[in-house]
Parts: structure tokens; C-alpha cells; sequence
């Protein structure tokens, strides 16, 4: 079931939630679910955030679709424009989390696990290998996702923060997004997708061919620095 059930106002920010409670069913309609969510969080503009509320599977959830690799490369674009949006993206997971709900965990910037959390990349008896595993070897490195990737493993909540793929172990998972939400109060994250990339990047690209892309980025933020150092200045002295 995936619920895009809210939009919300917190600390003068807008949060989208997306609630997918997920089988290990891959459909057209968790897709559009997550470019729903995305739309909503391109239209909310500067501040925006989208929440992601990762849940196990209810009763009678959807039937399973004929999937082949048209609809794989499609759920691949969703979850490639979930990593790339121009908004802070927090995920929430409870209980076991399975190769789908995984997957999208991997895309989010801030994770927060309740104790209870088990991941997995099992998706039925298959362990699908898709983008997750080079998300895998990029976030913690082949050797801590062998057991993960080749075997099907489940990995509790403790390692799984241990390496990286959550970030904080809650028993409140709501109090502990609303507050990590108003930890961004002071901090500007309209370019906080430039970061994003450039940290994602970083391993792939020696310094010098990553250099002109770091200036660049370090050119916007001070020209909007001075800009804004400008503004005041000038509001000043009208009064």
C-alpha cells in the first residue's frame, strides 16, 4: 500500500510524507506514488522536505504485476529522481525492510531506523540486481554489502548504523524526524542537492577533475552571500 497522505508545515517548512507500507512487489503504481511525492516537493519550492515512511506490508496489499525490464528501468528513474531532488529527503523504516523499501532507504540523505529493523535486498526468494547494489558499494563498500548482496542476509538495525545505511536508531521515529527537521532551521538547502552530488561524486573523479565543479559550487554560495550581505546592508540605512 503506499499512502502520499500529507503535506505539512514544520518550522516554516513544507514536508511531504510518502507512506508506502511495501511487499516485495515491484508495480506501476509504487512508481507513480514516488514521482507523486517528487511533484509535490518541486512544486512546495525553497525548504521543501520530503519525508519517506518505510513500513512492513499490510493484509491484502497489491497483486502482483508482470514485471520485466521496462518496469525495472522505470522504478530505477523514479528512484534516481528521489536521490536528485532539490530538497532535503528523510526516510523513517520500521521492521523488516525488504529489497524494495531498501532500495528507496538508499536514496535518502537522513535515516532513521526504529529498533526493530531488519534490511534486506530479498525480494521473494530473488535478490534483484538493480542500481541498489551500486548504491551499496558506493554508500559502504563491497566488502560490508557481501553478505547483504550475495547471500540475502538480513542485517539488524545496530550494523546497519554501524556502516553507514542509517543514521539513528529511535524509539520515537516521529519525535526523531520532527527533530531533525528543526535542526535545518538555520541552514540553507536550496543547494544542499549540489553537496549531494558533489559528495556522491568525489570517489569516482580524481582532485583535478573534480576541481572546477568545487569552485563553481563555491562561487554560487558566496555570490548569494554577498548578495544577501548587500540587501541587509542597504536595508540598514533606509531606516
Amino acid at each position: 500500500m503506499f499512502t502520499f497522505n500529507s503535506i505539512t508545515q514544520q518550522d516554516d517548512r513544507t514536508i511531504v510524507r510518502l507512506e508506502l507500507h511495501l511487499a516485495d512487489v515491484l508495480s506501476k503504481s509504487l512508481i507513480a506514488s514516488i514521482n507523486s511525492a517528487c511533484d509535490s516537493v518541486e512544486d512546495a519550492g525553497a525548504g521543501a522536505v520530503l519525508l519517506v515512511q518505510l513500513k512492513p506490508a499490510t493484509a491484502g496489499g497489491e497483486p502482483a504485476e508482470a514485471i520485466d525490464v521496462h518496469l525495472v528501468n522505470h522504478w530505477e528513474r523514479a528512484l534516481r529522481r528521489l536521490e536528485r531532488l532539490r530538497a532535503a529527503t528523510i526516510a523513517t523504516v520500521e521492521g523488516r525492510c525488504g529489497g524494495l523499501g531498501t532500495a528507496v532507504l538508499l536514496t535518502t540523505d537522513y535515516r532513521i531506523a526504529a529498533g526493530d529493523v531488519h534490511l534486506s535486498l530479498m525480494s521473494g526468494q530473488d535478490i534483484l540486481p538493480s542500481m541498489t547494489l551500486h548504491r551499496i558499494a558506493g554508500q559502504i563498500g563491497a566488502a560490508a554489502g557481501r553478505q547483504l548482496v550475495l547471500f540475502g542476509m538480513d542485517m539488524a538495525a545496530d550494523r546497519a548504523m554501524e556502516l553507514g545505511m542509517v543514521d539513528t536508531i529511535a524509539d520515537d521515529v516521529e519525535a526523531a524526524t520532527a527533530t531533525f527537521v528543526k535542526s535545518l532551521a538555520t541552514l540553507y538547502t536550496e543547494d544542499l542537492s549540489v553537496r549531494r552530488r558533489l559528495l556522491n561524486e568525489a570517489p569516482a573523479l580524481n582532485y583535478d577533475d573534480a576541481l572546477g565543479a568545487h569552485l563553481a559550487a563555491c562561487d554560487r554560495v558566496l555570490r548569494r552571500a554577498h548578495a544577501s550581505a548587500a540587501a541587509q546592508a542597504q536595508a540598514e540605512a533606509s531606516n
